[in-house]
């Protein structure tokens, strides 16, 4: 595992960290809502058995990386390219969760020459707010954060300075006490102790710097992300569980009708958390059979 930071062109810093097989072909890997470059399958070995070298990233205010205030979802694609430049990678695949799931979209809809690839997990299905919005399908939560960055933002950083508290003071309680309102299979990949491990320290990177990253990330998702997800000619594939509580399966399918050639994934028995069962299967299939870089 490689662990650095990268020096954008603005002169703010971006965590940035690398497993997999170094010579393997190149996955910039996006976290979601309240994660960080450490939110990824604790067994680098999957990685390294696709032969793809994952890199992992923080977004602005997260973890190891510095804010960009007022950023908005497509401005994820220039830091990206940034890291891409300075990592000498041409092409590369891109694979977002969650939260990550649009900063994936924008990736492949500002660089289609270098973006060979894309792959959603359990991904949102639009913005909340403003023109376009598609609130249709959203789950409570997301709603509930969507009113908060929208209408009483003010309100949003207080309500995260609770969850700061509680992720940096009592971590493993906190992540209990979300995991017993998971639907069974998200519980059962919970259990698993590496994962846990890896989801507990990766709550605490996500608030190392306070809530101003975060709240960024829930205000970038929920307005409108300055791209329409139609243009986004790259192949494209996603999963999403059918049992899924935090992001609801008829908002993945409204996001996957959206993108020209999309190869959807519908798991019957799936939740939120399906990326760590099926990482290998996501991996591989983002990795080209004659790759060039």
């Amino acid at each position: 595992m490689v662990r650095d930071t990268v020096r954008l062109p603005d002169g703010r810093a971006l965590g940035v960290v690398g497993s997999g097989d170094p010579h393997g072909w190149p996955v910039f890997f996006f976290h979601g809502f309240a994660g960080s470059r450490l939110q990824r399958h604790p067994d680098d070995d999957l990685a390294a058995a696709a032969g793809v070298r994952l890199i992992a990233m923080d977004r602005p205010g997260i973890g190891q990386s510095d804010r960009l205030p007022g950023r908005r979802v497509i401005d994820w694609a220039a830091d990206v390219a940034a890291v891409a430049d300075a990592l000498e990678l041409d092409r590369f695949s891109v694979f977002g969760w969650s939260a990550g799931a649009p900063h994936a979209l924008a990736c492949a809809y500002a660089m289609p020459r270098r973006v060979m690839a894309v792959a959603l997990a359990s991904s949102m299905g639009g913005w909340l707010i403003g023109p376009g919005a598609n609130a249709t399908h959203a789950g409570v939560e997301s709603r509930r954060l969507a009113r908060l960055a929208g209408v009483t933002p003010w309100v949003l950083p207080g309500l995260l300075r609770v969850l700061t508290h509680r992720a940096r003071h009592h971590p493993q309680r906190t992540v209990e006490k979300e995991t017993r309102s998971l639907p069974a299979s998200d519980q059962a990949v919970l259990a698993h102790p590496a994962i846990r491990a890896m989801i507990i320290d990766t709550l605490g990177e996500a608030f190392r710097n306070g809530t101003a990253g975060v709240a960024d990330d829930i205000s970038a998702c929920a307005r409108p992300w300055g791209f329409d997800p139609a243009c986004v000619n790259v192949t494209t594939y996603l999963w999403h569980g059918e049992a899924d509580q935090t992001i609801p399966v008829a908002w993945a399918q409204d996001i996957a009708e959206q993108l020209p050639g999309c190869q959807p994934t519908w798991l019957p028995d799936a939740g939120h958390f399906l990326l760590f069962t099926h990482w290998l299967t996501i991996l591989s299939a983002l990795t080209p059979s004659t790759p060039s870089g």
